[in-house]
């Protein structure tokens, strides 16, 4: 590396160094507030069917929470950094040193990102693994593993009429059947997950009495359903086409299967891949709210700037939040379920050179248990970094022509 390099890099690090310092003299306590008062409201109660759900939704409520914080202290930080460059002069007497203006605006921003992360990143870690719902205590649930989607689904009816299903929940009633198609590859441990449900609140007469089938093999049965969760390990030389049917037998009672939650899953692996993915998905988005706030303070009161910052990261979360609010509707083909998949796709149109906020900090694959590092995963990293480095150089940009002036 060249020693004009090497001093623009240094250079930086003092303006980075001196930025969070000032930081946390002014602002820090009130970091700390912040990650308390995320700490102590994301262990609130949440309403679900089930235990397995309600880990799942407390460990998305908490990584959303501490990271909408954390993107909120770091668009006011940002902004006020620089705005107070501006109104001190700081930026015009840089401009006569070696510092260049893209140098000047990212020692503050880096700084920024640097004092917020530092308090940022051990909540997030804390609130990962330690509680109830955290990773640790939770492995089994929230490690990843591989899972294999059914290939084929098709819904018999009690006159040999095969429906080939497309979306939503399937009903079974007294003479139906749920075919599930899976290919395995050799060698695989791996266990069918499926879950019944009633379709209805009011219990029959006649309980349904139902079995599940595997491999050709009647695994278990029963009369009736509230909430039950199945997983049924696969014989170990379990190789090729694989498959799985629900049967519905005598009785006047409607059983609820949703087929795209029926799927083959492994043993769970090692947490800290998910950790590290956590991790880097709340980095980026703290670089993201640094560099559009800082940026926009550039031309714009710090008030304003905040503002505006906020509104962007705010659109760019509000495609998944009503993509998520609607797939947790009961019935999908509900008007209000379409009616909000329609704003989530129309806000996709809009809004597609956004990086998407939610899918950053993996909130979703989290409490999933998905594979970490995923290709769309990756594709909004590299999106949310390509708007920080658009945003920093025309707030430079912007900053050189006002210094000149």
């Amino acid at each position: 590396m060249s020693g004009a390099r090497l001093g623009a890099l240094r250079r930086i690090g003092i303006l980075a160094r001196a930025s969070a310092k000032d930081l946390f003299a002014g602002q820090g306590v009130a970091l700390v507030v912040l990650a308390l008062v995320g700490v102590a409201m994301s262990g609130g109660e949440v309403r679900s069917v089930g235990e397995a759900e309600r880990h799942a939704l407390l460990l998305r409520q908490r990584v959303q929470l501490l990271a909408a914080l954390a993107a909120a202290a770091a668009v006011l930080a940002a902004a006020h950094a620089v705005d107070e460059g501006r109104r001190t002069q700081r930026f015009a007497r840089l401009a006569t040193t070696p510092l260049t203006a893209l140098e000047a605006l990212a020692g503050p921003l880096l700084g920024v990102v640097a004092g917020v992360a530092a308090v940022a990143v051990p909540a997030q870690l804390a609130l990962l693994l330690l509680p109830e719902a955290g990773l640790l205590r939770r492995h089994d649930q929230f490690a990843p593993c591989r899972v294999v989607e059914p290939s084929r689904v098709e819904l018999v009816r009690g006159d040999g009429a095969r429906l080939r299903w497309r979306r939503g929940p399937a009903l079974l009633e007294a003479g139906t059947a749920l075919e599930l198609g899976f290919e395995v590859e050799a060698g695989a441990h791996l266990a069918l997950e499926i879950a019944l449900a009633r379709a209805g609140s009011a219990a029959p007469d006649a309980p349904l009495r139902w079995s599940v089938t595997l491999q050709g093999e009647e695994r278990i049965g029963g009369v009736g359903a509230g909430e039950r969760r199945m997983a049924l390990p696969l014989a170990a030389d379990a190789r090729g086409a694989v498959e799985a049917v629900v049967r519905a037998f005598d009785g006047g009672e409607v059983l609820r299967i949703d087929p795209a939650a029926c799927r083959l899953r492994g043993p769970p692996g090692s947490i800290a891949a998910s950790v590290a993915r956590a991790v880097a998905g709340l980095l980026v988005l703290l670089l993201l709210a640094t560099a559009v706030a800082g940026g926009l303070a550039t031309a714009l009161p710090d008030a304003l700037a905040c503002a505006g910052a906020g509104c962007l990261l705010l659109l760019a979360s509000l495609r998944s939040l009503f993509l998520a609010v609607s797939a947790s509707l009961g019935d999908p083909h509900s008007r209000a379920a379409e009616a909000m998949q329609e704003v989530a796709r129309t806000m996709e149109r809009l809004f597609r050179s956004l990086p998407d906020a939610a899918r950053l900090v993996a909130a979703e694959s989290l409490s999933l248990g998905a594979r970490p590092w995923s290709a769309e995963d990756a594709h909004a990293l590299l999106l949310a970094l390509a708007f920080s480095v658009v945003a920093w150089l025309l707030g430079a940009a912007w900053l050189r022509r006002t210094v000149r002036a």
